[in-house]
């Protein structure tokens, strides 16, 4: 996976998000899919949720550290109800940010895991790295 070109990428998107109305943002497609505001709005949680990841995988192992419940963050956040112009600004912001912390990752942080637990606290045979887009921005960076 080639990384350099993210930047770019979330510079066009932002562009485009600009030229956007809200009633364009907020629209619910007829199939009870998400409206665009809140598919930037998951975007963000999940920033939040690998920027938190990231940095903490850089410390060490990430032992239990939580997955979470996209449908509930979404929901409960209530993207629909926000001014647009907030959401895609922080959406901008929050990719930005995750890409600086990605270019900056210390490349002996990138064999540590991250171990998940099931919702049962049964143990998960489930060990995971930094996320694929540190790991291949790092590569392409050697």
């Amino acid at each position: 996976m080639n990384c350099a070109g993210f930047n770019d990428r979330v510079e066009d998107f932002y562009e485009k998000l600009q030229g956007l109305s809200e009633k364009a943002l907020k629209v619910l497609p007829d199939d009870g899919s998400w409206s665009l505001i809140e598919i930037l709005g998951h975007l963000i949680d999940s920033v939040s949720n690998n920027h938190q990841r990231i940095v903490r995988l850089e410390e060490g192992d990430l032992d239990n550290f939580p997955g979470y419940n996209i449908a509930h963050w979404v929901k409960a956040q209530d993207y629909r109800s926000i001014d647009p112009k907030a959401v895609t600004t922080l959406w901008y912001s929050c990719n930005r940010l995750l890409l600086h912390l990605v270019k900056n990752v210390n490349p002996k942080s990138l064999q540590n895991k991250w171990t998940r637990r099931r919702a049962s606290n049964t143990r998960m045979d489930d060990k995971r790295r930094l996320p694929s887009y540190a790991v291949a921005y790092r590569q392409a960076k050697s």
